[in-house]
């Protein structure tokens, strides 16, 4: 009895000692928060910047030769969170270039984000009907219009028409499986899938009104059957494998397929048109597929 007042007044007392740095470091937290929340956005508004200019950067140095358009080169400065952003690239050497991406705040803080570039061209992956950076093997039957590109081995059997140079030997920059992926991928990310070991029935397809196929996105393997014409509408993304079956007569009307497995042209495939059909895997051309002269 008699003891409880004493508690209450020690606690006050405490508690009185603990408000101030309490609320000192509560100051201090939401300063801290502050602090990195600005420079969070500072950090993506000068990344927005890199990726502006490397959006930009091939189309001005085709235009421009192999040693590039500019040796130095400002973008206009535009606002984004608030900040604004400045972008200058810089041509280091004939084919590389420093992009400096700098976001200001209004209160005068700032943060640089640099980036070097190295742009590559490709064009000539498109200048023959076949390229590979390994061995190539023509089954009999196969009549082949256009330039056969390879870095290893030539392999072709009697019959085998090759309507084109044959080409031994690549240049050094070979694209990486994921640069072209991440290239056609673009064309089908937001389109539904279709799923794995899907079949497309081209049967009602002929040569005036033919069965169209594309865009198109397959999370597994993709089958294309029927004895039918079908054309390309769009590029076509398999995940897996892609196999046309026997009886298939398929335009690639300017379009690209691309399969991150094998893709297998079964015998009797006819494949028309300008185009591309680019796989990670084995590309396999079965005997008697013919390829036309446009």
């Amino acid at each position: 009895k008699g003891q409880a007042l004493p508690i209450v007044l020690i606690l006050l007392a405490i508690g009185g000692l603990l408000i101030v740095p309490t609320l000192n470091y509560a100051s201090t937290s939401l300063k801290t928060h502050q602090v990195t929340e600005t420079k969070a956005e500072e950090l993506y508004s000068a990344d927005s910047g890199v990726e502006d200019a490397l959006y930009w950067l091939p189309q001005l140095w085709q235009s421009g030769g192999s040693a590039g358009p500019y040796s130095n080169w400002a973008r206009s400065s535009y606002e984004i969170n608030d900040r604004n952003v400045g972008v200058t690239v810089e041509n280091v050497t004939s084919q590389t270039y420093k992009i400096t991406s700098t976001a200001t705040s209004t209160g005068g803080g700032s943060t640089t984000v640099e980036c070097y570039a190295y742009p590559l061209d490709f064009s000539w992956l498109f200048d023959s009907a076949i390229t590979s950076p390994g061995d190539i093997t023509i089954k009999p039957g196969c009549n082949i219009t256009g330039n056969v590109t390879y870095g290893g081995e030539l392999n072709k059997s009697p019959g085998v028409t090759v309507n084109g140079d044959e080409i031994q030997g690549l240049p050094s920059e070979w694209p990486e499986a994921d640069e072209l992926s991440e290239f056609y991928w673009e064309d089908v990310k937001s389109l539904t899938p279709v799923p794995d070991g899907h079949t497309i029935d081209i049967s009602s397809g002929n040569e005036t009104a033919p069965y169209l196929i594309g865009p198109l996105y397959a999370q597994g393997d993709l089958d294309i059957t029927g004895s039918g014409v079908a054309r390309l509408e769009g590029t076509t993304y398999v995940k897996g494998n892609l196999r046309a079956w026997p009886g298939c007569s398929i335009n690639l009307n300017g379009q690209t397929i691309y399969a991150e497995g094998s893709i297998t042209l079964q015998p009797g495939c006819t494949v028309s048109g300008s185009g591309c059909i680019i796989a990670e895997g084995d590309i396999n051309f079965q005997p008697n597929m013919d390829s036309s002269e446009d």
